[in-house]
């Protein structure tokens, strides 16, 4: 813009401004001269005297309560998996150790040297390692 020259901007900031004074101010967000209009679950509520010690009665923000929930079941999901993971280790070197006495007895009846030794070897072996309730 050359020297000299007017804003043509600057008439009409000045013009809206003087319209901004003379008009009400527009309410947003309930930016009124009104107390603001609380929801029903964030006034605190006593029923007690002014000087009374109990405590306030609040009712929290759902958000607050599921967050607080959540932080309570990992607390005791966490103890609760541990107990899981001993168990499935104690339980796998339990069976472990029963397949490997399983297998010793097997190879001591394949040592008898009849046949129909060895079958019935066998044969007392699987009712042994499958009791019936």
């Amino acid at each position: 813009m050359p020297i000299g020259m007017s804003n043509p901007l600057a008439g009409r900031a000045a013009a809206n401004a003087a319209e901004a004074q003379t008009l009400p101010r527009r309410r947003i967000h309930g930016g009124g001269t009104e107390a603001p209009v609380r929801h029903a679950a964030a006034i605190e509520t006593t029923t007690d005297a002014p000087s009374s010690t109990a405590p306030r009665i609040r009712r929290s923000n759902w958000r607050a309560t599921l967050v607080g929930a959540l932080v309570g079941l990992l607390i005791v999901m966490v103890p609760l998996m541990k107990w899981l993971i001993e168990f499935q280790v104690t339980a796998a070197a339990e069976r472990r150790m029963q397949e490997t006495t399983a297998r010793t007895a097997a190879a001591r009846c394949f040592e008898l040297k009849a046949h129909g030794a060895t079958n019935a070897c066998l044969k007392d072996l699987e009712i042994k390692s499958n009791p019936v309730d």
